[in-house]
């Protein structure tokens, strides 16, 4: 990887490739949760999450191989920031009370429905 390693905690993911057909592409998706208790330590302060891909071509199907195989990286980079929301995540009343007239609505039709 790089030498942000170093000071962070980093894992590998390795991936083998069989053949691809002419035109074809592999998409590589990682999901990954981040853990509150990294970001407690210092809250409010912006963290940086790295990315970092390298690739290579170890084997090729054609009977004249080219001077170089195909390789490089690619890096992507994203801010991280934790905060606390400034109010709970409250509902708002009209919601409340369209759901309670929706339901007190459907228990009106069904009763009616098994009253017939």
């Amino acid at each position: 990887m790089n030498d942000t390693c170093s000071s962070a905690e980093c894992w590998k993911l390795h991936c083998d490739v069989e053949r691809l057909e002419k035109g074809s592409s592999i998409i590589l998706t990682v999901r990954s949760r981040l853990w509150a208790e990294t970001f407690i330590e210092r809250p409010y302060k912006q963290h940086i999450l790295e990315c970092s891909v390298q690739y290579e071509v170890n084997k090729m199907p054609y009977s004249i191989l080219p001077k170089f195989k195909p390789f490089g990286s690619r890096k992507v980079v994203a801010t991280v920031m934790w905060s606390k929301p400034d109010n709970q995540f409250s509902v708002p009343v009209w919601i409340i009370i369209l759901a309670v007239l929706a339901g007190l609505l459907l228990l009106a039709v069904l009763i009616y429905l098994l009253y017939k």
